[in-house]
């Protein structure tokens, strides 16, 4: 191989290696909202029926498809509910949430913990039923949460 192939050959190649190592180790993704419409509407209310909204935080626990409800980890980042009218309180302001360990395509354990002021990891107000569902992430779009 001539010199000026190879100066441009392996650079090609540390390129193709570091992509294709991407997809393969990549996390998968879920799309954190409980109001997507046609797919999930789940408002969170207090016992009283009012919709939760400023102060409240909201925060995926989830792990591998099996992982036991104790040793699911807490998810990042957390979410805050929506203000803009008393109809959107109980609806959360959608973010995109990575699961550490659960590859693209693969089935995740995952749970939606709700405090107020503070991180659900502390203390819970409200907690979801435990679902099992095939994230997106790397070419696939982040899965929707339905919780």
């Amino acid at each position: 191989m001539n010199r000026s192939i190879r100066s441009v050959f392996w650079p090609m190649l540390f390129c193709v290696f570091a992509l294709s190592s991407q997809a393969l180790f990549g996390q998968g993704q879920v799309y954190f909202n409980n109001r997507v419409t046609g797919v999930v509407d789940a408002r969170v209310t207090t016992s009283d029926g009012f919709g939760l909204g400023a102060g409240w935080i909201a925060q995926l626990f989830g792990g591998p498809a099996g992982t036991p409800l104790s040793g699911l980890t807490p998810l990042f980042p957390t979410t805050t509910f929506r203000t803009s009218s008393a109809a959107a309180m109980g609806y959360l302001n959608g973010v995109v949430v990575t699961v550490p360990g659960v590859a693209p395509g693969e089935q995740a354990a995952l749970v939606m913990r709700v405090s107020c002021g503070e991180p659900a990891a502390s203390i819970s107000f409200a907690e979801s039923n435990l679902i099992t569902i095939a994230i997106g992430g790397g070419i696939l779009p982040p899965a929707n949460w339905q919780g």
